[in-house]
C-alpha cells in the first residue's frame, strides 16, 4: 500500500481550479472524444425532436389543439437546436484529424530495431 509522506517544504501552489483547469486541458488536448460525444449529443436531441414531432402531430388528430403554436415551436427549437450541436461535432471531429496531422507523429513506435548497422 502506498503512503503520502508530508510535504518538505512550503505549500503547494496549486489551488483546486488550477488543477479543474489542468484536468479540462488534459482531456480535451489528447483527445477527439468530447468532440464526438457532442456530435452523438445533438444527434439523439434532433432524433428525440422528430419522435417529439410525431407524437405531438398524432395528439393533435385524435385529439385536437390544445395550446396553439406551441408544439410547432418547441419542436423546431430542439430540432435546430440539436442539428447545431451534430454540426458542431462534425467540424469538431475535422478539426481534431487536422490538429492530429499538424503534430507529426508517426503512427506507430519502433521498440527495436534488427540487423541493421
Amino acid at each position: 500500500m502506498f503512503e503520502v509522506q508530508a510535504r518538505r517544504a512550503g505549500e503547494s501552489s496549486w489551488r483546486f481550479m488550477k488543477l479543474v483547469e489542468l484536468a479540462i486541458t488534459a482531456i480535451t488536448s489528447f483527445s477527439d472524444i468530447p468532440l464526438r460525444i457532442w456530435g452523438l449529443i445533438g444527434f439523439v436531441i434532433s432524433m428525440i425532436a422528430l419522435v417529439y414531432a410525431l407524437f405531438f402531430v398524432t395528439y393533435t388528430l385524435l385529439y385536437g389543439v390544445d395550446f396553439p403554436g406551441f408544439p410547432s415551436i418547441i419542436v423546431s427549437v430542439m430540432f435546430l437546436g440539436g442539428i447545431q450541436l451534430l454540426s458542431i461535432g462534425i467540424l469538431g471531429e475535422y478539426i481534431g484529424r487536422i490538429f492530429t496531422e499538424v503534430k507529426q507523429r508517426p503512427k506507430y513506435i519502433i521498440e527495436t530495431k534488427k540487423n541493421f548497422d
